[in-house]
């Protein structure tokens, strides 16, 4: 699949901002799809482990997501889940966890936003992981 600049809805960020403050002070994830370089669809999806530091999506939420997506027939473009305690770079385990090349991953800090509220928006960046190879990744906001 060619690396694409993904379009992302100002919308659908602050959803995932919203999603991220809300599970705080555990990691949120999620899923985004739509159709070529568009962005169109935000699901949330429970982090099973409930965690500060890790994340595993809750099966359950996964499947309903990707029937709502073959249903709609749009493809998922992006997994994203928020770090609460460190940059918005993939870990060691986001690495082991990246098993589809074809999307980008998504990461949100929010090491400097609770409790400090240095920045009101947590740090949020883009990537393609292959093969344990982290490539920065670019998302235009619309």
């Amino acid at each position: 699949m060619t690396k694409r600049i993904l379009r992302i809805p100002q919308s659908i960020i602050c959803e995932m901002w919203k999603h991220g403050l809300e599970e705080y002070p555990n990691e949120c994830c999620g899923l985004l799809a739509g159709r070529g370089n568009e962005v169109e669809r935000f699901y949330r999806v429970e982090n099973k482990l409930k965690s500060p530091t890790r994340f595993l999506m809750e099966p359950r939420d996964q499947l309903r997501a990707f029937k709502e997506m073959d249903k709609a027939g749009i493809e998922l473009q992006v997994i994203y889940h928020s770090h609460t305690r460190s940059p918005a770079y993939p870990s060691g385990t986001d690495l082991e966890l990246a098993v589809f090349p074809e999307v980008n991953y998504l990461l949100m800090s929010f090491q400097w936003v609770l409790p400090q509220q240095r920045d009101p928006f947590p740090d949020t960046q883009v990537y393609w992981i292959t093969n344990g190879s982290i490539t920065p990744a670019r998302a235009d906001i619309v």
